[in-house]
């Protein structure tokens, strides 16, 4: 029977079942149940007192339309892993999902095959590109900031999104985006940034950049000893980048058919 995780004992349940299922570091995984417990629904079901499966349901603010909504975001969805293939992830999830039928529901995920079932529909993609090398500025090179402005990079990502007229996407408010940032961090993830641009590298990869203009970007990253591939939430200029020829699909939605800039994690 699905349920949800309140307790102590369920929740900290559900954060082993987690850490089995993800691996994260330790400090992500402790920051993730300790900050959000208090914000997200817990969905789990134990057989013989054991939990074999939970989720989490995160409330997300988005923009669609310049319309406000709150929607729903699946993450940390996990099965024990003796009772995997058995159908039980399709049980508990279609019935998560027919509980939130009134809100728009987004999901990721590191194998979109395991979804397949559900009508789930691609809203929102993320392209590989890479600077060029007669592009690196060494003279012109951004002062790179000692210290994370938290609220700066709020700034920068709200104006990328007005300058580039982007009409769908999720939205954070200033409290809400230093504490994914600091998840970032927890993680192992790094934040390079100027007063005209930021990055998040994870795994020698830049998975996030917001910026003004794109020589913002540019400055950026010439400061990086490595060119690293860069995801794009926009296609970059074939003038300044290598086009790796590579796009992912970065998040999915039930039952729509919109484009959204959806740059959220957890």
């Amino acid at each position: 029977m699905l349920k949800i995780l309140e307790t102590e004992k369920e929740i900290s349940d559900a954060k082993k079942l987690y850490d089995e299922n993800f691996k994260d570091s330790e400090s992500f995984s402790n920051m993730f149940f300790n900050q959000y417990k208090k914000e997200f629904v817990l969905y789990g079901s134990y057989q013989d007192d054991e939990l074999i499966f939970m989720t989490c349901l995160v409330n997300k603010r988005i923009i669609i339309n310049k319309e406000k909504e709150i929607a729903k975001f699946i993450v940390g969805v996990s099965v024990k892993e003796s009772y995997r293939n058995k159908g039980i992830m399709k049980k508990y999830l279609q019935e998560i999902i027919e509980n939130n039928s009134l809100y728009k529901i987004f999901i990721q995920a590191y194998n979109w095959d395991v979804y397949k079932t559900f009508n789930f529909n691609p809203c929102s993609y993320k392209y590989s590109y890479t600077l060029r090398n007669d592009q690196i500025l060494h003279k012109k090179k951004d002062e790179l900031l000692d210290v994370i402005d938290y609220n700066l990079i709020n700034r920068i990502r709200n104006d990328f999104i007005k300058i580039n007229k982007i009409e769908n996407y999720s939205y954070r408010t200033e409290k809400e985006n230093k504490r994914l940032l600091k998840m970032h961090i927890a993680g192992r993830d790094k934040i390079i940034m100027s007063k005209r641009a930021y990055a998040i590298i994870s795994n020698n990869e830049i998975i996030e950049c917001f910026y003004y203009e794109l020589i913002d970007l540019i400055k950026l990253i010439s400061n990086l000893d490595n060119q690293l591939k860069i995801w794009s939430n926009l296609k970059l200029d074939k003038k300044f980048f290598i086009d790796n020829n590579e796009e992912k699909i970065e998040t999915k939605i039930l039952d729509n058919n919109i484009e959204i800039l959806f740059s959220e994690y957890f």
